[in-house]
């Protein structure tokens, strides 16, 4: 699994400022929330997929 920090979101939306409000909306989404498999995730996020890591 690849977790996100709020520190990096916010140092993604200070260069892309216009990412800050979808990025605020997702970490309230993805905090709010227990996703106990990929399917409860994709319940909220479809377009999520899996990334192998080779």
């Amino acid at each position: 699994m690849h977790v996100i920090t709020r520190k990096r979101l916010n140092e993604f939306a200070k260069l892309h400022p216009d990412t800050t409000n979808a990025l605020a909306q997702w970490y309230q989404l993805v905090k709010q929330n227990q996703f106990a498999s990929f399917v409860e995730l994709r319940e909220i996020f479809p377009l999520t997929q899996i990334k192998s890591v080779n």
